[in-house]
């Protein structure tokens, strides 16, 4: 991949290394679905049912290419034991031409992620040899990109683009989304890491350093903050830094780590860390505090267009820095729970309940058959609207007034329903202002389950 004088997506996305090794591009290839190209955006299952368009440059058609396109995290991006999964493969596509005119060995299979995180769905474009004889394979799970060029001799690729998605009705919301501008808008222009001696920015210079990768020059007077791309503690940090000029961003494998990062750099041997005025600062929170306010006023003017947070604290803040990658791991585990409200809930009373009959407390009168005739009808519609508020609740969490007005109405409706009670007109009238708020409210929190 040439230098463009800007980070390749590929590389923050981690297409190369997950699925793709470094590779140079050579061959103008877009993808686009219903007009709007891919380029590392966000699609909607719903906008990717189609098979997309595929153009390829050049004008020589008897070159011809091989289309692949994979999930690199079926089916959880958290344990992707089905790396990767194969959606399209089509051969023998002519330059100059789309994937319509190839063959097609392997049908189109729309995205349709069931669980909730973040899917790269990334495409990848070869140059064959000749034309080529391609069985279809046995399955889509656990396809592997570079298994598949080494038996074709198709070498490495000659583009590659890719696409991020998730499960309709997934994790999204503006505070993750958020999380994303800060880190892609807050970028350093000047900042390169030292790994090649090359004076261009190119794919090599952003893979982290490793043991085999030889030290910066130490303590000559430049700022670098020493990251890993997927560590959380030093994410925070890089969104409030890395804006900044004459910064190097210099990022570490964590599992391999650099020796010279231990013995000359950090002995703590952790990430991040701060060097500046030829000292060595460790602790994400101290230095977040540390570094001075001009980050943090570029950040509030790059994501102005998030007027309306949410913010923790009404508008952009340090806090938000401090906690928008964590924020992001763990939306996505929050909102299954959330799900799952009613059925906590209903284990939790029945447990407590249970646990007062079992040691006698307290104590109550004697129960006849009358009474309990009486009382069975009215607890099980309380219960059926305690149970249809709390499902309510968890489809569109607003908060706890939501829940417990919401069950006077399902309380009304079971009673008339079931046990055949006549509610009069002015208690249905008096639940109208409670039906519509909540309908208002949970209109304007929509994006809490988006």
């Amino acid at each position: 991949m040439s230098g463009t004088g800007r980070r390749d997506p590929l590389v923050l996305g981690r297409i190369i290394g997950d699925v793709l090794d470094i590779f140079e591009r050579s061959v103008s290839f877009r993808v686009s679905y219903s007009g709007r190209n891919v380029n590392g955006r966000e699609f909607r299952p719903s906008a990717v049912v189609n098979q997309p368009r595929v153009e390829i440059g050049g004008n020589d058609l008897r070159k011809l290419y091989t289309l692949v396109m994979v999930d690199p995290d079926a089916p959880n991006p958290c344990d992707p034991t089905m790396r990767e999964y194969l959606h399209w493969l089509v051969v023998d596509i002519p330059e100059g031409t789309d994937a319509t005119f190839g063959q097609e060995i392997t049908s189109y299979e729309g995205p349709s992620p069931t669980i909730v995180g973040i899917h790269r769905y990334v495409f990848v474009l070869f140059r064959q040899s000749g034309r080529q004889t391609t069985g279809a394979p046995g399955w889509r799970q656990n396809f592997c990109t570079r298994d598949f060029a080494e038996i074709y001799n198709l070498g490495l690729p000659v583009a590659a683009t890719y696409f991020n998605g998730q499960r309709e009705g997934g994790w999204g919301g503006r505070r993750c989304r958020l999380f994303f501008s800060l880190i892609q808008t807050s970028h350093n222009p000047r900042g390169r890491n030292q790994r090649t001696a090359s004076n261009h920015r190119s794919v090599r210079e952003f893979l982290p350093l490793d043991s085999t990768s030889s030290p910066p020059s130490l303590f000559d007077g430049t700022t670098r903050l020493y990251i890993s791309y997927t560590c959380p503690y030093a994410q925070r940090v890089w969104i409030t830094m890395n804006c900044k000029e004459k910064i190097q961003l210099i990022p570490i494998d964590l599992q391999n780590r650099p020796a010279w990062y231990k013995e000359k750099v950090y002995p703590a041997n952790e990430v991040p860390s701060l060097e500046h005025n030829n000292e060595v600062r460790g602790e994400s929170l101290d230095l977040i505090k540390y570094i001075d306010k001009t980050a943090l006023d570029y950040i509030e003017t790059a994501v102005s267009k998030y007027k309306d947070g949410p913010f923790f604290l009404g508008q952009l803040s340090l806090v938000d820095i401090a906690y928008a990658p964590f924020i992001e791991r763990f939306q996505p585990f929050l909102l299954e729970v959330k799900n799952f409200v009613s059925v906590v809930h209903l284990l939790v009373g029945v447990g407590y309940f249970l646990v007062r009959w079992a040691i006698g407390l307290p104590k109550h009168a004697p129960i006849d058959k009358d009474l309990l005739a009486l009382f069975v009808p009215v607890a099980f519609c309380h219960a059926l609207g305690h149970v249809m508020s709390n499902v309510s609740f968890a489809a569109v969490a607003v908060s706890c007034t939501h829940n417990q007005s919401a069950r006077a109405l399902f309380n009304a409706v079971a009673s008339q329903l079931i046990l055949g009670h006549r509610i009069p007109l002015a208690l249905w009238l008096s639940l109208a202002p409670v039906v519509i708020g909540n309908f208002v409210a949970s209109s304007h929190c929509s994006f809490l389950s988006a």
